[in-house]
């Protein structure tokens, strides 16, 4: 077994109510897109608010708010002002959905109320474990999976186990121990299975059963997988397809180096990033990285955008638009049905892997020490559909 020594996380208390605004941005054109969309002009996004200075680690959209982990708590903002409401000092792993965040602080997982920032309840974690990575909210029920360090220093990681609980109430349904590997990552699930990435491998358990079904062996990016029909997405030193009945692999596109990006799904097919290297046309220079659609049964690649620096963070995607940030501190709108870069805006987010959210009027960003909106004009209309139309870019 290997050793790892698992961090810690705070504490919560009551909520405070500070009467914090956020500051209106400047109105931002962007940049030239280095690649645009043929026969169309960009149009001005703007930073209609912005918050600097402290480390924003995660965020979640609910309605109408806006809740994100920072450095010193969990606070909600407003969406539309970046007002705060309510801030709390708890920091881990956030997940949430429209009336409840769900935070894992390794001692416990606790459930705070997103509309007054009430705690709700809070589950602590069996004794000589830790809750280290985000729930799965999965309508009535919660899947988090836990760490446990063995041996008389604590160092050597053994079995995890996954836990089921009450969403309402955080009381634990049931639980099922899970091979030896530590887990960092949210649980996917679909109507059979939850689905569990650890760092040596894959573990899937029975809904019905409550009961591992199949596990496998191979070296991880601890990111969590997306589950699409029937495949099981799998993000490592390769992206792998594998069978979700069970887990052998279908399968792979090569990469250079492990993506720590986790798949997204849209319209049954799937948004990944592919770290690979690949020479800029005409010059003495590489991509690295790219950002591709792909169809999952067969992993057939229906568009592969390139980058020249590593697409880090979350990539968030909708009907019309994807949004990704890049080491070159920058954030990408593409375009979903072609692959194509509308436009890129310099945010200096350096080289970390930040949070990106989208709606429907808006993108929101979470990463280095600003948290920001970006307001986004209504989608292009458009003649009919052109997926598939380019195989690579760049």
């Amino acid at each position: 077994m290997r050793s790892y020594s698992l961090a810690l996380a705070l504490v919560s208390c009551k909520p405070t109510h500070v009467p914090d605004v956020a500051s209106p941005g400047p109105p931002v054109v962007e940049e030239s897109a280095e690649e645009s969309v043929a026969g169309t002009q960009p149009r001005a996004r703007t930073i209609s608010w912005s918050l600097d200075g402290k480390t924003c680690e995660s965020a979640g959209l609910a309605t109408d708010a806006i809740v994100a982990i920072y450095d010193d708590g969990l606070e909600r903002r407003e969406r539309d002002t970046g007002a705060l409401t309510w801030r709390r000092p708890i920091r881990g792993w956030l997940s949430n959905d429209d009336e409840t965040a769900y935070v894992a602080t390794g001692a416990d997982l606790i459930a705070v109320d997103i509309d007054g920032g009430a705690e709700r309840w809070r589950h602590s974690a069996p004794a000589g474990a830790t809750f280290q990575s985000p729930v799965a909210i999965d309508g009535e029920t919660l899947y988090v999976a836990d760490n446990r360090l063995l041996g008389a220093k604590q160092m050597i990681v053994g079995p995890s186990w996954l836990h089921a609980l009450d969403a309402e109430t955080g009381a634990l349904r049931w639980n099922v121990e899970l091979p030896t590997g530590v887990i960092a990552a949210a649980p996917t699930f679909d109507r059979e299975r939850i689905y569990v990435v650890r760092e040596f491998g894959l573990s899937a358990v029975s809904k019905a059963r409550q009961a591992v079904e199949w596990s496998t062996h191979q070296a991880t990016s601890r990111t969590s997988a997306v589950a699409v029909a029937d495949r099981l997405l799998v993000p490592a030193h390769k992206l792998f397809g594998v069978s979700a009945a069970d887990g052998s692999e279908a399968w792979n596109i090569p990469g250079h180096t492990l993506s720590t990006v986790e798949p997204q799904v849209h319209e049954g097919l799937a948004y990944a990033v592919i770290p690979a290297h690949r020479r800029v046309p005409n010059t003495s220079r590489w991509f690295v990285s790219s950002l591709a659609e792909l169809e999952p049964a067969a992993g057939e690649l229906r568009w592969q955008q390139w980058f020249e620096q590593p697409v880090r963070g979350t990539v968030a995607v909708t009907a019309d638009r994807i949004h990704a940030a890049a080491w070159d501190g920058k954030l990408y709108e593409l375009d979903r049905r072609s692959g194509e870069v509308r436009w890129s805006m310099d945010l200096g987010l350096g080289k970390g892997s930040p949070t990106v959210l989208t709606d429907d009027e808006a993108v929101y960003v979470c990463g280095n020490k600003r948290l920001l909106r970006i307001d986004l004009p209504p989608p292009e209309p458009r003649m009919g559909s052109h997926h598939g139309r380019l195989a690579q870019k760049g």
